[in-house]
């Protein structure tokens, strides 16, 4: 039997709530600001891809700084990217702009769907607790 692709969405990507996964991780959720992109990577190539396209888009789009981290898991190749952006942009421009530039497709298709079915947050990251 064929499943509609409603259904495969509502089956296969329920979504639970950040709060409750950051919990469950042991994690602390970060939110981008009305400036910020949150590229997620998960590998060399989607690296590879980020860089590519860094160069055109800061000159077409402008960006303020962006900084590299380790991704929650520290796998290599696998890494979180914040971009700082010099204007504002709203949730469905930020989605286009973090595919743009090499950030999880999966990620970014789920990120579209709970703009659409007005889910908050929208994008975040969910990052390790700092040590104290």
């Amino acid at each position: 039997m064929k499943k509609e692709i409603s259904e495969y969405f509502t089956l296969r990507f329920k979504d639970i709530p950040v709060e409750e996964a950051a919990v469950k991780n042991n994690c602390m959720v970060d939110i981008p600001s009305s400036k910020e992109l949150f590229i997620d990577i998960d590998s060399e190539a989607d690296m590879d891809r980020f860089y590519s396209v860094l160069g055109m888009f800061a000159a077409k789009i402008g960006i303020e700084s962006y900084v590299i981290g380790n991704s929650r898991s520290c796998t290599p190749g696998k890494y979180h990217i914040r971009v700082r952006l010099l204007h504002e942009i709203d949730d469905l421009t930020r989605v286009l702009f973090q595919t743009i530039l090499g950030s999880d497709p999966k990620r970014e298709l789920l990120s579209y769907m709970r703009i659409k079915n007005n889910i908050v947050p929208v994008t975040a990251f969910l990052e390790k607790k700092k040590e104290e």
